[in-house]
């Protein structure tokens, strides 16, 4: 027997839920109350930690199950849960079966209370119900009205895509080498120092290759946007990781890894292309190996190589670590620097501080930069240890402990908001020329936010938006705003769409 639609009106979308499904998201919701309840008694009896702990461990098997299952391995939701794992849960799942336990000795801090390491958990559980939310929830069918599309850039196609081709080949060895002498500059100064002063590269010279590296990157970001033949946007994502690969010399991790993931992730989206799943294990085996050297290399220290297991085991530990500020904020909230704007927002608004403070913003980890800018990473790092912070290191971050400041009800609401986003932009990429074009900020955002900000760089957004502009407006003369992805120019008229034409 089918089951009754139930229609809920979200924005401009119209989301049909079966009746069963709704019933299993009100079932889900008691379960988070019941363990809110449990994580008070967890003060008296730690067996009842334990316990969420394993209830924690079978829910997130059974949403990654899900979602792999509906969506595929390289998709943008499976690829937020193993992110979600490698960043956090990890350190949950260990506790599970006694591998480790909560605690990061960066800053010579002792692990964290009893208290303090439930509301870590519950706070899980609320990441796990936005998972199971839109795994199950928002998994059905969503039909956009088509009297009320979202209103986009439509450039020329085929001039933007020439264009980008040639750019593109033409500018890839000097971004190379662009990268090589940042790479170089960071080194000479030390990872860890870089972060503190900045990194400055002075001279016509690499002023001139820092512009053809910019264009390299405006010229991929064009092709993705583009309807560009499968086969020649893996060449050109090929190209483009090993340009980025040169990240590694200079030990930054995720600025190596984010381009591999998002063409991974991309492909399949677009192209429904995959990797064969044993060549992509052996890749990761060895992508540890050598990430796990880096951080060795990289705080001054030798790589010993203690076997394969101990390797792997020692990196999801390491990495782990994000999971530890939530704790830091919890025990530690009341140090915090006081600063009026919600830390979740700061992203939103950093771009008005780049272009109003323009020269703290440029001169690294520094007092004045702690008491401007809101950002969870610089307030725990300086409160907990301002030595620690003024060398240049960090904490990190992570967008649930962001939402924590608003206690759970914040976590629960922000949850859910960044499930709908996350469904967003997994449904847009396949239509939206504008979301293709700036799907790189917003997957690396997505599948980060769990060990970092919950929002992407608002002057990252309005730098790449502001080259978008400038380049269709140049190579087409005129710029096409139009709602809805069927409308097509005749004459000067827009034809099937509501909107203007502006050049």
């Amino acid at each position: 027997m089918r089951d009754k639609k139930t229609k809920i009106e979200v924005g401009y979308c119209r989301m049909h839920i079966s009746s069963s499904k709704l019933f299993t998201i009100v079932i889900l919701i008691c379960i988070n109350v019941i363990n809110f309840l449990g994580a008070e008694l967890s003060r008296f009896n730690p067996i009842v930690l334990n316990l969420l702990q394993i209830e924690l461990f079978i829910i997130y098997i059974f949403v990654l199950y899900v979602s792999i299952k509906r969506y595929g391995v390289y998709s943008i939701k499976t690829g937020f849960l193993l992110t979600l794992t490698l960043f956090s849960l990890n350190a949950v799942f260990f506790t599970v079966f006694g591998l480790t336990d909560f605690g990061d000795t960066a800053l010579g801090i002792q692990y964290f209370t009893w208290e303090t390491k439930t509301k870590m958990v519950i706070i899980e559980y609320y990441i796990l119900f936005l998972s199971v939310f839109y795994s199950i929830a928002l998994s059905d069918k969503v039909e956009t009205k088509e009297n009320k599309p979202l209103l986009e850039l439509y450039p020329n196609d085929k001039a933007i895509l020439l264009w980008a081709r040639r750019a593109f080949y033409f500018t890839y060895s000097f971004a190379i080498l662009y990268s090589i002498k940042y790479a170089l500059a960071v080194l000479n100064i030390g990872y860890v120092a870089s972060f503190q002063n900045g990194v400055t590269m002075t001279g016509p010279v690499n002023f001139v290759l820092k512009v053809l590296y910019n264009i390299f990157i405006l010229s991929f970001y064009l092709i993705c946007s583009s309807e560009e033949d499968g086969k020649k946007f893996d060449k050109c994502g090929l190209l483009y990781i090993s340009c980025m690969a040169i990240h590694f010399m200079q030990g930054s991790r995720a600025a190596a890894i984010i381009p591999i993931l998002f063409v991974l992730i991309f492909r399949y989206e677009v192209y429904r292309k995959k990797f064969n799943t044993v060549a992509i294990g052996i890749f990761a085996v060895l992508l540890i190996i050598a990430m796990q050297a880096m951080t060795f290399i990289r705080v001054g220290t030798t790589f010993d190589y203690g076997g394969l297991p101990d390797t792997i085991f020692n990196f999801l530990k390491t990495t782990a670590s994000s999971l530890n500020i939530a704790g830091y904020y919890y025990q530690y909230r009341d140090l915090l620097n006081i600063n009026n704007l919600p830390y979740a927002l700061e992203p939103i608004v950093r771009v008005v501080s780049i272009v109003l403070f323009p020269d703290i913003m440029a001169k690294g980890q520094n007092l004045e930069m702690v008491k401007m800018r809101a950002s969870l990473n610089h307030q725990i790092t300086y409160s907990l240890s301002e030595e620690y912070y003024l060398s240049g290191a960090g904490v990190g971050s992570n967008f649930i402990a962001e939402m924590s400041e608003f206690y759970f009800p914040g976590v629960l609401i922000g949850s859910i908001i960044f499930s709908l986003w996350i469904v967003f932009v997994s449904k847009k990429i396949r239509t939206s020329r504008f979301i293709r074009y700036f799907s790189a900020l917003f997957i690396n955002q997505i599948l980060f936010a769990p060990r970092a900000e919950m929002l992407f760089d608002s002057y990252t957004f309005v730098k790449w938006a502001f080259f978008y502009v400038a380049a269709v407006w140049l190579l087409t003369g005129k710029i096409h705003l139009k709602r809805g992805i069927h409308g097509v120019m005749e004459g000067g008229k827009l034809d099937n769409a509501v909107g203007g034409t502006y050049g």
